[in-house]
């Protein structure tokens, strides 16, 4: 009996968040959201990759306040690359947990670029972990955080 309610309360669960959204979550679309990311970066399609963010999403960088909202996170990719040439980001996902309507990832990043300023090349290495959320009929970034291997 335990059983067949649990199972009831799972597939109400999932019918509200399919109602609430227009349709419901797709697991592959979560696997495939971080080459998404890396291509729109790596292209500077700086509208795209905001618009893969909620709203009102935090990005939470390193060495600097969070960043709330889109139109600053769209802010922030313009400065940085206004302020660098040739930037590339690889993503490595560890691990990608997922709910019916939230996924959190996990993983590990490499990005080469050349600030202006200096004319040195970078590479950074380091980790982040962000949590998407099934809205308006996609997967969207609410919240992420990421930091350096090395300052």
């Amino acid at each position: 009996m335990r059983a067949r309610l649990l199972v009831l309360v799972l597939m109400a669960a999932a019918a509200g968040c399919r109602a609430a959204s227009g349709s419901a979550p797709d697991p592959a679309a979560a696997s495939r959201a971080a080459a998404e990311w890396a291509e729109l970066f790596n292209a500077h399609r700086t509208s795209d990759l905001v618009n893969l963010y909620a709203s009102d999403a935090d990005s939470m960088p390193y060495d600097t306040p969070t960043v709330h909202g889109r139109p600053a996170i769209q802010a922030m990719f313009e400065t940085f690359n206004r302020d660098n040439d040739d930037a590339r980001h690889e993503t490595t996902v560890d691990e990608l947990v997922l709910t019916p309507d939230r996924s959190i990832e996990r993983g590990r990043y490499r990005m080469t670029y050349i600030p202006k300023a200096t004319h040195q090349p970078v590479v950074e290495t380091g980790r982040h972990v962000m949590e998407r959320r099934w809205i308006e009929g996609r997967w969207q970034i609410v919240w992420e955080v990421f930091n350096r291997d090395k300052p």
